[in-house]
């Protein structure tokens, strides 16, 4: 878990937190003095266990939430334990009250008065006890969610066009880091480490728009970047300006062209699937550029045809290189202006070359032949061609005959 949130400001900390914590003190502290002790005793036995439950039993709601036409799994992530929580809490509070109305039956009919009325006393001064205790979990339930969702506000707070409540959350969530309270609740908050590294990672993106180019080549992106909603997102002035301007959160959320991406369901399972739960990889990409997990395979990722660079490597293999050499070189070369090659996770290549009239996309697989050489193989209709290739410092070296062209990334 973490422990400390970037661009928190803890003027007047703690102070709503111990607003509410006050307030439901005294509130529950009465509700137990009238309920009494068994009532409230129920009460503690559905919080502590619906708490306890809550993440667990939520998936086997998702088909229900699916019926009802909720289908996006991040609600279902947050709205399921909630509703599993409150199932159980009711449950248990039934089942007090019933307990309560079997004791209070039997001393006010069976018992002497006597017995009834110090029954009546234990049970009001009990309540008042066990509510506190009722009290003292819900303020560390409430810290727990303000702390899980207070991290995303916070990360993406931009200016004050954000609406209230996402900065009473941050508030409160700040309020939960400055009174050190995080340290107490930590054991019992449900959201993974990687909740809070996708939090960090989506932070990033959303704050630096120049990272976009590095998140479409982080390795396992590669796929999804090449989806025609990516490309066109990259390709729109006016996007591209409001970005950079710094919205707010709710602002870019809304936007026509960031919306259709959000509430698109196929869009994020793909991308969690992808991901495998590594999110700590992502950031590492976003923040340097260098992977920890994929960095062993240096083919892998976007190239981009260099003609400079190939054109000053053909002079130095061939220094008594010929003007009619030359000459057919600069025309060789002019002629993969543009082109690109791609290395996938999973072995597949692609490259993309120009034509006169079209863009040849030749579909392939790479293979390590040992160290910084690979062999690269496509299929031209029903010819099957081989390239090797090599890493030469930081460019991608590909031969076919007399001719070698470089990449860079």
């Amino acid at each position: 878990m973490r422990v400390a949130f970037r661009r928190a400001d803890f003027y007047f900390a703690g102070m709503i937190l111990w607003i509410i914590a006050l307030l439901l003190l005294g509130l529950v502290c009465m509700v137990g003095y009238y309920q009494g002790a068994v009532r409230a005793a129920a009460s503690f036995l559905g919080l502590v266990i619906g708490a306890g439950l809550a993440v667990p039993l939520a998936h086997a709601l998702a088909p229900i939430f699916r019926l009802v036409g909720l289908k996006h799994p991040i609600w279902i992530a947050l709205i399921g334990p909630l509703i599993v929580f409150l199932l159980i809490l009711f449950a248990f509070k039934a089942a007090g009250h019933a307990l309560h109305r079997k004791l209070d039956g039997y001393y006010k009919y069976q018992g002497s008065d006597t017995k009834r009325l110090l029954f009546e006393r234990m049970n009001q001064r009990v309540g008042i006890a066990v509510g506190v205790l009722n009290a003292t979990v819900y303020v560390m339930l409430l810290a727990s969610v303000f702390y899980t969702l207070g991290y995303f506000t916070v990360e993406m707070a931009t200016s004050p066009r954000d609406p209230f409540t996402m900065k009473l959350v941050s508030r409160v969530a700040e309020d939960i880091q400055a009174t050190s309270l995080h340290k107490a609740i930590g054991p019992f908050i449900m959201a993974k480490e990687r909740y809070f590294d996708a939090v960090d990672a989506l932070g990033t993106i959303f704050h630096n728009p120049v990272v976009q180019s590095r998140l479409a080549s982080y390795p396992p992106f590669l796929p999804i970047s090449d989806r025609q909603e990516f490309k066109d997102l990259g390709k729109d002035v006016k996007f591209q300006e409001f970005w950079l301007k710094g919205p707010s959160y709710d602002e870019f959320k809304n936007n026509p062209k960031i919306a259709p991406l959000v509430n698109n369901i196929d869009l994020y399972t793909n991308v969690v699937a992808t991901l495998n739960g590594d999110y700590k990889d992502l950031n590492t990409w976003l923040q340097t550029g260098k992977s920890d997990k994929f960095g062993d395979e240096k083919i892998i990722g976007r190239w981009e045809v260099d003609l400079g660079a190939s054109m000053a490597h053909a002079r130095k293999s061939k220094p008594n290189i010929t003007t009619v050499e030359l000459r057919w070189l600069r025309r060789s070369l002019m002629g993969l202006s543009n082109a690109t090659f791609v290395a996938f996770l999973d072995n597949k290549a692609r490259l993309r070359l120009p034509m006169t009239n079209a863009v040849q996309n030749l579909q392939g697989t790479w293979q390590n032949s040992g160290g910084a050489s690979y062999t690269l193989s496509f299929t031209d209709g029903k010819r099957k061609v081989d390239f090797p290739a090599s890493i030469e410092g930081n460019k991608l070296a590909i031969s076919k005959d007399n001719l070698t062209v470089l990449f860079d990334k």
